[in-house]
């Protein structure tokens, strides 16, 4: 952290300390329901694999927050279903914020390309919770900062200035559908707080056009290339929701990629993630090849072989 920002947050803590006592308040105050502003670089997790301590969930939509598959980062991810009156929410004890921390999220959206979502948060002002108007998700995602994909995840960056919870008091996050993605299935991952006076360049995209075949003994994997990506992983599975195990240790730099390790005689799920400065991206949509049993063994040769002659005629 530079001086500046460190002397900023330091007297951010005094002034409210001050404020605080002024109040009727104690120093202790200052780190109960009124807390500091994030770190610069640091962040806040609201969902990984499961909801975070200190967030509970108060949804209204259909959903569940141990789903197996798809899964962007982990091994579970949150599906939801929207109808026109539903939502997902997920409340917290007021937080403090500033106009350049971001909402960062993974989004996938299952059979619909670009569904309309909405994210909105509410913010506690004198202990009521006011919400604030919601943004439109699509525009904030990708590389492309455009659309939600189909069948892909893709990381999505909000600034909480534009959330309105820029002043800080943040105490709910809350996600809806528009018209056109009520009562399909769409998925949420990785949700957290970020901080920062910026927001690094965001992950990769999942890799399109995953495609594998059988190679005798092995299973040939191609895929479309991803802008801005510097390498990519390769993971299998044993089954579509089971775990992706990676096959690379480190990123590889082509678009191709032969597996010779699986054995033969059973099913295999692959998927690929494309990695840049800032990290590794979510994984692609699996697809499934068959290895096929080995070949029989060849029958083993006759023994007691004998010979006689008979005639002039060996028998």
């Amino acid at each position: 952290m530079n001086r500046p920002e460190k002397f900023r947050r330091r007297f951010f803590s005094w002034a409210l300390s001050v404020l605080l006592v002024g109040c009727g308040g104690t120093l202790a105050d200052a780190g109960n329901g009124a807390e500091l502003p994030l770190e610069l670089g640091t962040s806040i997790t609201v969902y990984e694999d499961a909801l975070a301590q200190g967030w509970t969930d108060a949804s209204t939509a259909r959903h569940s927050l141990r789903n197996s598959s798809p899964v962007a980062k982990g091994r579970r991810s949150i599906w939801v279903r929207f109808t026109s009156s539903t939502a997902l929410i997920f409340r917290t004890a007021p937080r403090a914020t500033a106009v350049n921390d971001f909402l960062v999220f993974q989004v996938h959206g299952g059979t619909i390309e670009n569904p309309p979502l909405f994210a909105s948060v509410t913010v506690n002002v004198n202990g009521k919770s006011i919400p604030k108007p919601a943004v439109a998700v699509n525009g904030h995602c990708g590389n492309d900062k455009k659309n939600i994909p189909r069948g892909e995840w893709t990381t999505c960056s909000i600034p909480l200035g534009e959330l309105g919870a820029g002043g800080g008091g943040l105490d709910s996050l809350q996600f809806r559908a528009g018209e056109g993605a009520f009562d399909n299935k769409l998925y949420l991952d990785s949700l957290r707080l970020v901080a920062g006076s910026s927001l690094p360049a965001p992950p990769p995209n999942a890799p399109g056009g995953l495609a594998a075949i059988v190679d005798g003994a092995s299973v040939r994997l191609s895929w479309s290339a991803v802008t801005g990506a510097t390498g990519y992983h390769v993971y299998r599975a044993d089954s579509p929701a089971g775990m992706a195990t990676p096959l690379t240790s480190t990123p590889i730099g082509v678009l191709s990629y032969s597996d010779a390790s699986a054995p033969p005689g059973a099913s295999y799920w692959y998927s690929v993630s494309a990695v840049n400065a800032t990290g590794e991206g979510a994984l692609s949509t699996s697809v499934s090849v068959a290895l096929p049993d080995p070949p029989a063994p060849l029958p083993a040769a006759p023994t007691d072989l004998a010979a006689t002659l008979s005639g002039g005629t060996v028998n």
